[in-house]
């Protein structure tokens, strides 16, 4: 084999494993989902004077940008900004977050297209939480409450729809929700393959293999 083969052949192995994003407030800068959650815009109103940063609102025309002015900001600037002691910015509640639309995940969360409405629903949600608002409790308990109504259907689902076009399954789905049916899709697949004989070998769980990388760099540190 040619040692271009032998690359080839590496890269087919060694294939790139995505990173996890973080949980609840916490974020993985190395998660590609992170990176495009710390994007999604959050509409804001200034709370001072933000001198020659004018060109940030694409409707004004003068060099600051003044106090009271409505405009829109990525969340990552918007964490950057924000200051319980000093007023800078205060961040409004994307209209998915506030009450209507908590009564409409109350009633029936499963008629709810969230991959239209986010796609990051419940990791913008958590990140809402950093922001100090009244509506924060109710705001995590919408979360968690529209997660647990959600997830039987999900699973279901995915364990429904062997070797068949998932595509008008999951296009309704939160990033989550996705990585949670192709999870749920793996599983059984693989239950399938070890039914026909197929699993030709048994492997640790990637939790399992974890878990012993992290006690061999505890027990070296």
């Amino acid at each position: 084999m040619t040692s271009l083969g032998v690359i080839h052949a590496h890269m087919d192995t060694e294939s790139y494993l995505p990173v996890p994003p973080g949980v609840g407030t916490e974020e993985n800068f190395l998660s590609l989902d992170d990176i495009l959650l710390s994007h999604e815009r959050l509409p804001v109103r200034t709370e001072c004077v933000f001198p020659r940063l004018g060109f940030l609102e694409k409707s004004s025309d003068t060099q600051d940008i003044p106090e009271g002015t409505k405009m829109e900001l990525p969340l990552w600037l918007c964490k950057g900004l924000y200051e319980k002691k000093r007023r800078v910015l205060a961040v409004e509640l994307p209209k998915v977050y506030r009450e209507g639309w908590r009564t409409v995940f109350t009633a029936d969360p499963n008629v709810v297209d969230l991959h239209k409405m986010g796609p990051y629903y419940y990791g913008l949600g958590s990140q809402m939480l950093h922001f100090d608002s009244p509506e924060n409790p109710d705001i995590a308990q919408a979360l968690l409450q529209t997660f647990i109504g959600r997830f039987r259907r999900t699973m279901d689902s995915s364990q429904n729809a062997y070797n068949e076009d998932t595509s008008a399954l999951v296009e309704r789905l939160d990033c989550l929700e996705k990585a949670l049916f192709k999870s749920g899709q793996s599983g059984l697949n693989s239950f399938q393959s070890w039914e026909k004989g197929q699993a030709s070998q048994l492997t640790a769980s990637s939790l399992v293999l974890n878990y012993r990388k992290r006690k061999i760099t505890d027990v070296q540190a």
